[in-house]
């Protein structure tokens, strides 16, 4: 893999953690995914597509978990970036998170867990494809 695609899909992942807890409108964070994008959270029914995505960012906004008004933030560590042996525009990236929280002055960690996340090349620009989240609360 070329190290600025590696670099590329390093700021991806980045990005779309700060924008999970940062978003303004909707297209923020859609645009960081493709459009038949799957994201997944263990024991539960996935989310297909922006309109997928959409339904889970409003679910975390109402649940103060993430997104605009939430006191939480994603703090990323050890990403792993593992190209795809057949194609140059896919890669798989694993990487552990923790949320932090904020409240009244004092900031404590709120849960912990793993991403594994698909990653394909369109048109240019590395995007999601797929996210499975396997998180401890």
């Amino acid at each position: 893999m070329d190290p600025s695609d590696e670099l590329a899909i390093r700021n991806l992942i980045a990005r779309v953690a700060r924008l999970t807890d940062q978003w303004r409108v909707e297209s923020d964070l859609t645009s960081q995914y493709v459009e038949d994008a799957v994201w997944t959270i263990e024991g539960t029914e996935p989310y297909h597509g922006h309109a997928g995505i959409i339904r889970r960012m409003r679910e975390m906004r109402d649940a103060k978990i993430c997104g605009p008004g939430s006191t939480m933030r994603h703090i990323l560590s050890t990403a792993e970036v593992i190209a795809d042996p057949t194609t140059r525009e896919e890669a798989t990236v694993h990487s552990f998170f923790i949320m932090g929280d904020m409240t009244a002055g004092s900031a404590k960690i709120a849960g912990y867990g793993q991403y594994t996340d698909r990653v394909r090349k369109q048109d240019g620009q590395w995007r999601m494809a797929s996210r499975h989240c396997v998180a401890f609360w």
